[in-house]
């Protein structure tokens, strides 16, 4: 696999792009709308070494909802149109917080840390990014679907 300086912000559009559709799961169905039309919350968070996933529901709904989870992270359904839409959602996230005192703090601690920290590495990722990918390589998604599917399990 590639470093993620070569794909600035990978990791935060795979984040996006799993709440898509899925071979189980489409629409209304997907874990995030059917979540949120149950009264439940769900959000996830990309960090320097990690990704988390969660997401709360009434306790007769869980399995239900572990199933979309599940069905999610294993059997996503890609398209370029959903990468380019979520690319604009992360660009939109980067102007909305590139000023926010929490985030210039990361930022610091990230210049910081040893050239070999994960921190030092990471990268949410915003328009520019992927429009360097696009030039030089392919779309969003198919780099994303490449990148995924050929890490070890």
């Amino acid at each position: 696999m590639t470093s993620q300086q070569d794909w600035p912000g990978l990791a935060h559009l795979l984040e996006h792009l799993l709440f898509g559709d899925n071979r189980h799961h489409r629409g209304d169905a997907r874990l995030m709308p059917w979540v949120e039309a149950v009264g439940g919350a769900v959000n996830a968070s990309t960090e320097a070494a990690s990704t988390h996933f969660f997401f709360e529901v009434p306790a007769p709904l869980l399995a239900d909802g572990v199933q979309r989870l599940i069905s999610m992270l294993t059997w996503p359904l890609w398209s370029d149109q959903a990468a380019m839409r979520e690319v604009a959602v992360i660009d939109a996230e980067y102007r909305a917080r590139r000023h926010d005192g929490d985030t210039l703090v990361e930022a610091a601690l990230a210049w910081a840390v040893a050239d070999g920290h994960p921190l030092h590495r990471f990268c949410a990722g915003n328009l520019s990014h992927w429009a360097a990918i696009r030039r030089n390589c392919c779309t969003p998604c198919a780099t994303t679907i490449s990148v995924f599917f050929t890490l070890p399990i």
